[in-house]
């Protein structure tokens, strides 16, 4: 059951093949818009599947009984199809890094006491967990909380030990865009790193949700925000090029 305490130690989401920390509520932002986008296109992908299995005659379904083990053919236009090939290249190829985990302690420094024009509230927190013995599973996460006058941000940083494969499925829903008199939810590029950037008008919420160095996820929510792009901002101010490099101690 989730607690009202902030807890650095998250239970696992599966993604495709993926195994990414979870966090309560609004904390798993991070990984919500690809989760939902791969959970669109597996929807579209079945309902084609079955339009196709229907619109064929028994002399067909035999005969093409060994073409109906293919992989389905999709179009690279539609981002929930191109989506839902990547997770499934992901399911196939695996996606978890092999090697340690980053430390908490190599990723704390990047949440100063001022950044972009906010003020920290509270000293940064940071935490590594691994689940053993299951390979690649884990993670490390580090997070602040900043002010602003009326603004309020919260700032984390998460080592998921994921590999290329997020990075091609984040690509991909980087591509796909809602905008509304609601808001918008769509792909973009923060610090030259494939991003997601969100706005609620109702209440005034900026999110940006950047994948950095293909490894870590770096979330900015901004609540009672001055600006639709009050997030993508403080997520510029980030040393986001410095995060890139960081690797394992050892490696």
């Amino acid at each position: 059951m989730c607690s009202s305490r902030p807890s650095l130690a998250r239970p696992l989401l599966l993604v495709g093949a993926l195994a990414l920390p979870l966090g309560c509520g609004d904390q798993i932002a991070a990984v919500k818009a690809v989760a939902k986008l791969a959970k669109q296109a597996e929807k579209a992908k079945e309902a084609a599947q079955a339009e196709k299995a229907a619109g064929a005659d028994a002399g067909e379904a035999g005969a093409g009984s060994e073409a109906g083990a293919a992989q389905p053919q999709l179009d690279p236009q539609d981002p929930a199809a191109a989506i839902a090939l990547a997770t499934k290249q992901m399911q196939e190829q695996g996606t978890l890094r092999k090697g340690p985990l980053v430390n908490w302690r190599q990723l704390i420094g990047f949440l100063p006491d001022t950044l972009g024009g906010f003020e920290a509230t509270a000293k940064a927190k940071g935490s590594t967990t691994k689940v053993a013995p299951v390979a690649g599973a884990g993670g490390t996460e580090v997070r602040r909380r900043y002010k602003r006058g009326a603004e309020q941000a919260d700032v984390t940083i998460m080592d998921t030990m994921v590999g290329p494969g997020l990075l091609a499925t984040f690509n991909v829903a980087a591509g796909f865009e809602e905008d509304s008199s609601d808001g918008y939810n769509k792909g973009a590029k923060i610090g030259g790193q494939p991003a997601r950037v969100e706005w609620k008008e109702g209440s005034k919420r900026s999110v940006a949700t950047v994948l950095v160095g293909g490894r870590f996820i770096v979330t900015v929510k901004v609540r009672s925000a001055a600006s639709h792009d009050a997030a993508a901002k403080l997520a510029e101010a980030l040393d986001l090029a410095a995060i890139a490099a960081v690797s394992p101690e050892g490696e």
